[in-house]
């Protein structure tokens, strides 16, 4: 089941909201800017608050529709008969998801820890009722489209085997962290992910003698660039698309300005 699109998160506009809004209420939208000390919504936080998810729900209606899953946790074999099952224990370890540049799917894992009781019948001795506990981690995947307008989370079922987790299926990736972040530990990982990235937008680059920056990087994607101020020392830059403001320097007066860019796709650094 698809979720709805992110409208509620504090870094996101409602694009249908703002055909009913005046000009100037469209200008006070986007030229306040979201409150930096406003803890940014991990990979959790977007499937539990936003898209409403619960993962006890998601892992009961995988077992709904597919009760091998529990024949395969508690190693069962055809003898048995289950009639009951309950989750006592159910505590989220961590998200594990690799960083990758091509198409526009992110898959998620949401690495868990249950505890999970069944009751029983034996097949051939219906009189006989038993109850086990296993206690088993597991991965719950769910798919984000980041396709523009889209933004849809999809929950994909239960990985069993750790062998077919996203980490282990892909051991050379560079691992994104709870926020969707690449992780970038050394040297070796910015020039894997510069070389992939340019390779991705510019592969007429790729491998090339001629000198490449990060200017023209930005020129090739056709976004003006403009000296910018930023009252917080860790902002290196930012992209405007639409309406949006910014302290631009102004070469002729020397000094900067703040400088209003509708309807034009530009950057400042």
């Amino acid at each position: 089941m698809a979720g709805k699109p992110i409208t509620v998160s504090p870094y996101s506009i409602d694009p249908y909201a703002t055909l009913l809004m005046t000009d100037e209420e469209i200008d006070d939208l986007y030229c306040n800017r979201a409150d930096e000390l406003f803890r940014p919504y991990t990979v959790i936080d977007v499937i539990t608050k936003v898209y409403k998810r619960s993962f006890i729900d998601d892992l009961k209606e995988s077992i709904k529709s597919d009760q091998s899953i529990l024949f395969t946790l508690f190693d069962l074999t055809d003898a048995w008969k289950i009639t009951a099952y309950w989750i006592n224990e159910f505590r989220i370890k961590q998200p594990e998801s690799v960083f990758s540049l091509r198409g526009n799917l992110c898959p998620v894992d949401i690495s868990v820890e249950v505890r999970i009781k069944i009751q029983g019948k034996g097949v051939y001795q219906k009189s006989s009722v038993e109850y086990r506990s296993v206690q088993k981690e597991l991965r719950l995947r769910y798919v984000f489209d980041f396709t523009p307008c889209h933004l849809a989370c999809n929950y994909a079922g239960v990985i069993l085997n750790k062998k077919m987790s996203i980490l282990e299926m892909n051991p050379d990736a560079i691992r994104m962290n709870k926020y969707l972040l690449p992780v970038l530990r050394d040297s070796r990982d910015y020039e894997y992910l510069a070389r992939e990235i340019i390779k991705e937008d510019m592969p007429e680059f790729f491998n090339s003698s001629k000198p490449y920056s990060g200017m023209d990087w930005l020129e090739h994607m056709h976004l003006k660039v403009f000296t910018g101020k930023f009252e917080d020392r860790g902002i290196m830059g930012e992209y405007f698309f639409g309406r949006g403001t910014a302290e631009v320097y102004d070469l002729e007066r020397d000094k900067y300005v703040r400088n209003k860019r509708n309807g034009e796709y530009y950057g400042s650094a």
